[in-house]
């Protein structure tokens, strides 16, 4: 972490929590704070209103700690300071040795500084923020070995283990095995508390949020999914460690969030399982493609159609491919016929004709219409989940507000035709931008 610190330049961390009392009942020095050249301030806002605040000023001998009333929690011989919101300590690096450690807010060591890195499982939006002893640090100690020591300073995993990666929602994967080409070998599932959770262990077990497919960064609330990889074939273990899908499959798309259901792959051939492991469709489709809870588009042979999840099918129009619309939520999907895309809805209907070049998702359940010339030359339209046209296929070119930082709080996106640009509106509605709103945009 030194990298992050300036060379000749090192910094003094005031830490100040508002509703807090640092340093009670201990006898620390006072400090003067014109001795510091500036003072900076960071703020953080969390549990109830509750701040820290850092405030960091210049010195040339290293970063410190003061509390609120500028009595010294820790002189200036760090070369890290951060915050464990969850335990109110201090993670912190030893400017001489490089090695980490954690301080209590009276400056006395709950971890003393002789170890590599240490990592904290979860963050402070996911877990009540008290302090938790039975919530753990993983640390890399001697030999590139981890373990894991709670937040008391107690040991609750030794130091036998090699790589511990985090995931959300306070799990991580911890290995049993040396590093090969950066990646840890005989992986197992561990909590936050640094139990491990896997009698078994995989040469891969993935993030939990490229699992699940949802909108909102969640996963199932009341159980967790993780790909597990061994010899090159997937399987699926919940948030106990117990596997629910065998490790058997060359591939396991995400889980649709409603239905619990998945498309898995197995010797070139695709069919469905659901969270528990239960076959709900027979691998026999050359490609699958769940587009809602409620039907598929199914490939056999040369062609795609759609299918329920009985197999029946239920359209029986010939699509070249049905596949997702990027950027779009869940339950609709394209379709392709005679090199043009159309959109079917949840029931596999089709609600927008073949008559699109590419086709990609906006927000607020609208999706947008492009046709592309020859020439390279575009024109766009606006329409909503249902196929009703929001704007008719006259724009120029129709984006998203992930790169414009000044729009106003009802806009959802911008539009342009010829030399106007228009802010799209939640209402459905367009409004020209001023001059003004220009002008900050460039």
């Amino acid at each position: 972490m030194r990298n992050t610190i300036l060379p000749l330049i090192k910094t003094i961390v005031l830490a100040t929590v508002i509703q807090y009392s640092f340093g009670q009942g201990g006898s620390m020095r006072k400090v003067n704070l014109k001795e510091f050249d500036s003072v900076k301030v960071k703020e953080y806002e969390y549990l109830g209103g509750q701040k820290i605040i850092y405030k960091t000023t210049f010195t040339k001998n290293g970063l410190g700690i003061i509390n609120n009333n500028n009595e010294e929690i820790y002189p200036p011989l760090l070369a890290y300071v951060g915050w464990c919101f969850d335990a109110k300590q201090f993670i912190v690096e030893d400017y001489a040795t490089e090695k980490m450690g954690v301080l209590g807010l009276n400056g006395k060591w709950i971890i003393p500084a002789i170890y590599e890195e240490i990592k904290i499982p979860g963050s402070r939006n996911e877990f009540p923020l008290i302090p938790d002893a039975n919530k753990v640090y993983f640390l890399e100690g001697k030999y590139r070995k981890w373990g894991a020591i709670n937040f008391e300073g107690k040991e609750v995993l030794p130091f036998n283990y090699y790589g511990y990666f985090h995931f959300t929602e306070g799990y991580g994967s911890i290995g049993k095995g040396e590093t090969y080409s950066g990646r840890t070998l005989d992986q197992m599932l561990v909590d936050q508390t640094g139990k491990i959770l896997t009698a078994e262990v995989f040469e891969n077990i993935s993030y939990p949020d490229k699992l699940v497919d949802t909108t909102q960064e969640i996963m199932f609330t009341s159980e967790r999914l993780f790909k597990v990889e061994r010899k090159g074939k997937y399987g699926v273990i919940n948030g106990n460690g117990k596997l629910t899908l065998p490790v058997i499959y060359d591939d396991i798309r995400k889980f649709d969030e409603y239905s619990g259901r998945t498309v898995v792959e197995k010797d070139g051939r695709y069919g469905v399982v659901d969270k528990q492991g239960k076959i709900v469709l027979p691998l026999n489709y050359v490609g699958l493609y769940m587009i809602s809870g409620k039907v598929l588009g199914a490939k056999l042979g040369s062609n795609w159609g759609v299918i329920s999840y009985d197999g029946n099918l239920i359209n029986s129009t010939k699509y070249e491919s049905i596949e997702d619309i990027l950027l779009a939520e869940p339950g609709i999907a394209k379709f392709k016929r005679n090199g043009k895309f159309g959109v079917l809805n949840s029931d596999g209907k089709e609600i927008i004709p073949a008559a699109y070049s590419e086709i990609m998702g906006l927000v607020d359940r609208l999706i947008v219409l492009m046709v592309i010339d020859e020439s390279g030359g575009m024109k766009a339209a606006l329409s909503d989940y249902t196929g009703k046209m929001i704007l008719p296929l006259e724009y120029d070119g129709i984006g998203n507000l992930l790169m414009i930082k000044n729009y106003p709080p009802d806009a959802i996106g911008i539009a342009r035709k010829k030399d106007e640009l228009y802010w799209i509106l939640s209402n459905r509605t367009t409004r020209k931008l001023t001059k003004a709103e220009i002008d900050k945009l460039q």
